[in-house]
């Protein structure tokens, strides 16, 4: 019995050995200056809708579209960013 229980703990400690590689990653780096400069200068944005899966959007309460018409209309009315109506125009795209 003694023998036994040394192999049922085998899989448990690759596991744990596994994971515990991962958790000591290093850190990812900063982007660089350039990228972080060009992000706060943008003025003109493009807002992009990807649309949803037809499975969930009976569950969205009022459809589909909801998330991205609140947020193209606060962005808007914020007036920090001006909206463009295609990515060639934009300094930022989401």
């Amino acid at each position: 019995m003694i023998n036994r229980v040394p192999r049922c703990f085998l899989p448990f400690s690759v596991l744990v050995l596994g994971c515990a590689q991962q958790v000591v990653a290093p850190p990812r780096q900063p982007p660089p200056p350039n990228v972080i400069s060009r992000v706060t200068s943008a003025k003109k944005i493009f807002l992009s809708n990807a649309g949803a899966e037809d499975l969930f959007v009976y569950a969205i309460p009022g459809g589909a579209n909801v998330s991205y018409n609140e947020l193209y209309a606060s962005l808007k009315q914020w007036t920090y960013f001006q909206l463009v109506d295609s990515p060639a125009q934009a300094d930022l795209i989401f």
